[in-house]
């Protein structure tokens, strides 16, 4: 079986990337799970932001700057698009059309193939956005990392349940000890999320409890660079933030580090605090924190009470992460694991065995991916495929961010066309065969 899979980011990907550099959730899941494939006997070819061809762990990585060109010649038994849906505008021939989500709903990723903005007196409004249940007829089905995101994906898009498969996600082999040891804790509490997920309020809440935490530190890895952004940007953009992590004492705040590195600061720390309104698809980092021993505490918002069983394998807290409730009990539960080492190692020792076992194991998202693949295209020809605009009845478009001054606008079909060409050139997919 030959399986293509097509990522397109900012920041540069290979096989290498998850090893050697600070990584998203996404980037990171892709290249171990390709390689679970590849064990598992596929041949893998991942078409991403990279300069020139190369092997890692039996995977091949192609650039993926003018896709049209790089797909000319090649078949493919099942062809996966990660994140950006105009990828399903370029032809490939294949048997399977399928797309990988890791994105909540604040990303605009599942709401719009394309996404330009008319500007007006008001401001500016929403002037193209084809989401991604407007693609169902093309895409014979979406993987899923958690049960709670197929759930969102469901109700906002209108896709039928039986069209999302659960992957889930797993943890990264050989980064953390199968062993556990307590002995190497240190009274650390580490947060490693960007900082817009809850940095700010988790320095709110540290200092109120560090009177009561008897020395603990507080130890932050975090910077928006992770995604890209220049470090005057990320200045601008969380300075304040950083500025009163400086000021409060027992906090060290560090640049974000590669996997291999946060593995071993997680492993001496005692705690995992997350303090967040963002619903995450899975929350990987969580998971690298319970295969470390790091107790995670965190909300109970998105699918993170996937991940946690409140009192079992770490702590969740419903509400607000700025409400005064909400960090009184983050407070309370970070003091009452300082002090009460034989609750603390209970609750590691059984987090350490849940992210160790078979469940998050990459082989298993593969296992799960390979059998819906398989019952997918059994039977089927290898053919060309592709989703065009032109198929679609009007009207082409639903503003969803229109003032009453300035109402929707029909565009013609031409214009949709254009705006797909600016927006396949903007993520350099090269040009459409004449």
């Amino acid at each position: 079986m030959h399986v293509g899979i097509w990522h397109q980011s900012t920041l540069p990907l290979c096989g290498a990337t998850p090893r050697r550099n600070p990584s998203g959730g996404t980037e990171t899941a892709l290249v171990y799970t390709a390689e679970a494939l590849a064990r598992a006997g596929v041949r893998v070819t991942v078409f991403c932001n990279t300069d020139e061809e190369s092997t890692t762990e039996g995977v091949t990585y192609v650039p993926g700057a003018d896709l049209h060109a790089r797909l000319a010649g090649r078949e493919f038994d099942a062809f996966l698009v990660v994140r950006h849906l105009a990828a399903f505008t370029v032809p490939v021939r294949t048997r399977g059309v399928f797309y990988w989500s890791h994105d909540n709903l604040a990303q605009p990723f599942l709401h719009g193939m394309f996404r330009f903005f008319a500007e007006h007196a008001g401001g500016r409004r929403l002037t193209c956005a084809l989401h991604l249940g407007e693609l169902m007829g093309h895409i014979d089905a979406v993987f899923a990392v958690s049960r709670w995101q197929a759930g969102a994906i469901a109700a906002a898009f209108g896709v039928l349940p039986a069209r999302i498969e659960v992957v889930g996600n797993g943890l990264p082999p050989g980064l953390f000890s199968p062993t556990l040891h307590l002995a190497s804790k240190r009274p650390i509490i580490l947060y490693s999320l960007p900082p817009d997920r809850g940095m700010l309020p988790l320095l709110e809440i540290f200092a109120k409890a560090s009177p009561r935490l008897d020395g603990a530190e507080l130890h932050l890895y975090s910077s928006s660079t992770i995604y890209g952004a220049p470090e005057k940007k990320d200045e601008a953009a969380y300075g304040e933030v950083y500025a009163l992590a400086r000021r409060i004492g027992g906090v060290h705040h560090f640049a974000p580090i590669p996997q291999s590195a946060l593995a071993k600061a997680m492993e001496r720390a005692m705690v995992y605090a997350y303090p967040t309104a963002t619903e995450e698809t899975f929350c990987i980092s969580i998971l690298e924190a319970q295969a470390a021993g790091a107790v995670p505490v965190s909300s109970a918002c998105g699918a993170i009470p996937e991940r946690v069983t409140p009192g079992v394998d770490g702590f969740l807290i419903p509400g607000d992460p700025a409400g005064e409730e909400y960090q009184r009990a983050f407070v309370d539960k970070l003091v009452r694991l300082r002090r009460d080492p034989e609750l603390r190692h209970r609750i590691a020792a059984a987090a350490h065995a849940k992210a160790h076992s078979a469940e998050y194991c990459y082989d298993t998202v593969a296992r799960r991916m390979l059998a819906r693949v398989e019952e997918t295209i059994r039977g089927r020809p290898v053919r060309e495929t592709w989703f065009d605009v032109a198929r679609l009845a009007p009207p082409y478009v639903t503003p969803t961010t229109a003032p009453e001054a300035a109402p929707p606008r029909e565009l013609r079909l031409a214009e949709l066309c254009v705006l797909r060409d600016r927006f396949c050139a903007h993520l350099r997919l090269g040009q459409r065969p004449a």
